[in-house]
């Protein structure tokens, strides 16, 4: 499920979000990345990548991609850390701390 911006909603729609998770942490795929990268002619790279623990077992997972026109586009998956496992619940797109489109996940 998707609330927000009706392309951003479509783009993710069909889309199997992965992510791996090493050493406690937990990361987007590469080739998601790459793919918002390739198909996007107006983003120009991924800056920054994040994971911070939220809470006791709660976590954010970031990615930033800086768009040519100067803006940063926050990409961020939020999620719960269990037993040497995770779960990501949502991820949302922010630009200027608001956000674009909330997705809600489920497990496949």
């Amino acid at each position: 499920m998707c609330q927000g911006d009706v392309e951003i909603c479509a783009f993710f729609k069909d889309k199997i979000i992965t992510f791996t998770y090493d050493k406690g942490v937990v990361k987007w795929s590469e080739e998601l990345k790459n793919e918002l990268i390739e198909i996007e002619i107006n983003f120009a790279k991924v800056t920054k990548e994040t994971f911070t623990n939220v809470s006791d077992n709660k976590f954010e997972s970031t990615f930033v991609i800086l768009h040519k026109k100067g803006v940063f586009i926050n990409v961020i998956a939020e999620g719960e850390l269990t037993d040497g496992s995770f779960n990501v619940e949502k991820f949302s797109i922010r630009v200027n701390y608001e956000d674009e489109a909330v997705i809600f996940l489920k497990e496949v």
